[in-house]
């Protein structure tokens, strides 16, 4: 028996076909027919809305496929409407874990070729009914299979189309009557043989191979590029050279001059506070005249200025700073820890009046000693 043909995904046609000696002269096409997932199938007889399909489904689709289910040309309007054209029937299907999932292909014996290249199940399903999905439990009875064309029909489930197309002949007849397998007058088909047949059919270079097994497989970690080749070493090649190589070479650019930023930002914030900090002599010397604090209040803020640390900003943190220090050390004159030569004019920090005034240190400390003399 020799077929003439391809199968997506490495997919061995003998593990598809059960019967191969009864297709002498016939075309098999191979499609998709479901797969774990969501789907949005039109239900004879209810409403139509989202199905989850889950591998348990899958599998007894899978248990409920036999050789009488027939291939007919649209879908019925009836469970089986026997008034559509035959295209022709099941004859085997397999099961295939891909990415994860489970995906049920079947494979369609016909008299002659045809165009159809999407394909719908009629079924019986159990499923649970949620309110906005129904979740497939399982496949009581496949009935038919309805074949379509791309941009017309729809099919339940997403990707459900041709994989496949084989076409079975049955081996030329020996030269020599007598001889059992003469070899010498077989040629196998020429690579340019086969390119010729894959381009005057249209076919893409995605049906003979997946996508990762034709380009490979591209990840991101930590900075890095990982590229695992595929196949066609040629394209390999091309990729690496031209969009990895390339592409981790901006990214370690882009990484450099981030960290680059970064160190300058955070030299400049360091060369700025330490500048802000040699001129903290000066800087309680203008708060000192500024609320005007005695002699002693300076030389107390001078002493803890020491333990000043500034981060990003410098000018804020330390009148903060300095409010704290003025108040640990009214806590020092309270306690009379310390002595004032004067009474201070100014306001440390400034506390809500009266319709929005301040008090003074002066005005705190007449207000201590009210009813005192």
């Amino acid at each position: 028996m020799i077929v003439h043909g391809y199968i997506q995904a490495n997919i061995d046609w003998r593990s598809i076909v059960k019967d191969p000696g009864s297709l002498s002269g016939k075309v098999v096409k191979v499609y998709l027919l479901a797969k774990e997932g969501f789907s949005n199938p039109r239900i004879l007889g209810g409403l139509s809305k989202p199905l989850e399909w889950t591998a348990n489904a899958i599998k007894s689709l899978y248990s409920t496929v036999h050789t009488s289910i027939q291939a007919y040309a649209g879908h019925g309007e009836t469970r089986i409407d026997e008034s559509r054209p035959k295209v022709g029937n099941i004859v085997g299907s397999t099961l295939r874990d891909i990415g994860g999932k489970l995906h049920h292909y079947v494979a369609v014996a016909s008299e002659k070729d045809h165009s159809y290249d999407v394909i719908s199940m009629e079924a019986d399903i159990s499923y649970e009914d949620l309110p906005d999905k129904g979740i497939v439990n399982s496949i009581k009875q496949l009935t038919g299979v309805a074949l379509g064309k791309k941009g017309k029909d729809v099919p339940g489930v997403e990707g459900a189309e041709l994989v496949a197309s084989m076409q079975f002949f049955e081996p030329e007849p020996d030269l020599e009557p007598g001889k059992p397998d003469n070899k010498e007058n077989k040629k196998p088909m020429t690579i340019e043989e086969a390119i010729k047949m894959i381009k005057d059919n249209g076919i893409p270079a995605t049906r003979i191979w997946t996508v990762p097994e034709l380009v490979g497989k591209i990840s991101f970690k930590e900075g890095k590029i990982e590229y695992e080749p595929g196949q066609d070493h040629r394209l390999a090649d091309a990729i690496g050279r031209h969009f990895v190589h390339t592409a981790q070479s901006q990214i370690d650019t882009f990484a450099q001059k981030a960290k680059d930023a970064d160190s300058i930002k955070e030299s400049y914030q360091k060369v700025k506070s330490d500048l802000f900090q040699t001129q903290s002599s000066k800087h309680i010397e203008t708060i000192v005249k500024e609320r005007s604090l005695t002699p002693e209040h300076k030389t107390y803020l001078e002493k803890v200025s020491i333990g000043f640390q500034p981060k990003e900003k410098p000018e804020e943190e330390f009148k903060q700073f300095v409010d704290s220090k003025l108040d640990e050390f009214k806590g020092l004159v309270d306690a009379g820890l310390v002595k004032l030569s004067a009474k201070p004019q100014g306001a440390n920090p400034p506390e809500p009046g009266s319709e929005g005034k301040s008090s003074s240190y002066e005005e705190l400390l007449d207000g201590e000693n009210d009813g005192k003399e």
